[in-house]
């Protein structure tokens, strides 16, 4: 964020002293605003991931001027192998469709249905995150 700041008050110079004022003036709320739409990003960003990445989940942590993304593996397969898998499905699709999943199953090494598991796993746990977030905009 400092070098944003180097950047527009470089730019706010080149206007001369009236565009070197608002510069200053609107470098705080031009940073806060600025942050807040990074951070929303990703966020974005790991849910996205979060829905790609098989056998874990990516998470955002904030620690005070940073932003880390760690990657959790996940004790759903551990939990899978424990359940057991007695309820059924029928699902009709077209063949193109088909044939997609079952190479993204062959692709990542596992059978259709245990792909599948872990394709709607993903998704309603993505889906009970993103119903927790807060959006909206706040003044200090």
């Amino acid at each position: 964020m400092s070098q944003i700041r180097v950047d527009l008050a470089a730019l706010g110079h080149l206007g001369g002293p009236d565009l070197e004022g608002a510069v200053e003036r609107l470098a705080d709320p031009f940073e806060l605003a600025l942050r807040a739409r990074l951070l929303e990003v990703i966020s974005l960003l790991t849910a996205e991931l979060n829905v790609e990445i098989p056998d874990g989940r990516v998470e955002m942590r904030l620690d005070v001027d940073s932003v880390l993304l760690t990657f959790v593996p996940d004790k759903e397969t551990v939990r899978e192998a424990q359940q057991e898998l007695d309820a059924r499905v029928t699902l009709r699709m077209p063949e193109s469709l088909k044939s997609r999943m079952e190479s993204a199953a062959a692709a990542d090494s596992v059978s259709v249905n245990t792909w599948l598991l872990r394709l709607i796993e993903r998704r309603s746990a993505a889906d009970k995150q993103s119903s927790r977030q807060l959006r909206g905009h706040g003044r200090s």
